[in-house]
């Protein structure tokens, strides 16, 4: 049972639920753990990483302060623009935080989505690809 923002008649958004925040931080927590940045991004303030992944629109992967953004955004073979965005707070304890998601005029959240998109797409095995080559243009110096 999934539940996202819904607006009620007054036009305000209805807050995801509680085991639905829980079952985003937990996909999005496997997501960094399965691509080995956990430990990276959590550590990290400047960490910044951009993936391409064949037909995917690329994806972001930013720290900012103690916050951390994924972002997926380009333009459809309509030439419609698309843009998905997660942010979660990082804990002191390392714990990630669900916090929000663009939404698009006042719609639905597209955090459940996104998350799982990521991890059926098969991103987590493409960005673990491309902090492993970084690494060793980094030893080439």
């Amino acid at each position: 049972m999934q539940q996202t923002h819904k607006q009620n008649k007054s036009g305000y958004r209805v807050p995801l639920s509680e085991a639905t925040k829980a079952e985003i931080e937990t996909r999005i927590t496997h997501f960094l753990m399965s691509a080995g940045i956990m430990e990276q991004v959590t550590s990290d303030q400047n960490f910044s990483l951009k993936v391409s992944h064949g037909q995917y629109h690329p994806l972001t992967i930013r720290r900012n302060g103690s916050e951390i953004e994924f972002s997926q955004s380009g333009i459809n073979n309509d030439g419609s623009f698309i843009g998905t965005e997660l942010t979660f707070a990082i804990g002191r304890d390392g714990l990630l935080s669900f916090k929000d998601s663009l939404r698009f005029m006042n719609g639905p959240s597209l955090a459940p989505t996104f998350s799982e998109s990521l991890l059926q797409q098969g991103f987590p095995n493409f960005v673990k690809a491309a902090v492993m080559q970084c690494q060793k243009s980094q030893l080439k110096l």
